[in-house]
């Protein structure tokens, strides 16, 4: 029933099928309405069908995977979460700006970035890699109790700081008429 209702579309890349952002943010909040009704299978099902060409699905299916790890602290969980939020943040990541190279990190330093450029959905996924390198870094502290591992969160809440911080500054800079 779910299935027949939505559709994949293709991208503008050919090798890779993705869906539009406005599929992803219905059935997005399809899987956050079927959780809230304790439909918890079929919300996993609706985050999971698209997960690997959709920010939000791939937040989604991290977002199940990361909750089962933390209300179970069982290492097999926390690994399997680990694994695929890992996932989750490299897909998210295709979908974001990518850098013009030197010129364009010479431009940052020098000037304003010129947010007005930014598609909606590279502005989307800029938010949602934010919020999956949060859920990254939690979890990184659950994986064990090793100073090695509290290094390794506080690395990953930096990268987290400063994904959040473009998004503030995209939120600023933008010119939104």
């Amino acid at each position: 029933r779910l299935k027949s209702k939505f559709k994949s579309k293709k991208s503008e890349s050919p090798e890779q099928e993705s869906i539009s952002l406005e599929q992803g943010l219905e059935e997005g909040q399809l899987a956050i309405d079927l959780f809230f009704d304790n439909k918890f299978a079929e919300s996993r099902e609706v985050a999971q069908r698209h997960c690997d060409n959709s920010i939000y699905h791939a937040l989604g299916n991290g977002t199940f995977h990361y909750l089962r790890a933390v209300m179970t602290f069982d290492q097999e969980h926390i690994d399997n979460a680990s694994a695929v939020l890992t996932q989750s943040v490299a897909t998210i990541d295709r979908f974001r700006k990518k850098s013009g190279g030197f010129v364009d990190t010479l431009g940052k330093m020098v000037g304003k970035q010129d947010y007005d450029s930014y598609t909606e959905m590279e502005l989307h996924a800029e938010l949602v890699y934010a919020e999956c390198l949060l859920l990254k870094a939690m979890l990184t502290v659950c994986e064990d109790e090793t100073l090695v591992s509290f290094v390794k969160a506080g690395l990953q809440v930096r990268r987290c700081y400063l994904s959040f911080r473009t998004c503030w500054e995209i939120l600023e800079n933008r010119n939104w008429s």
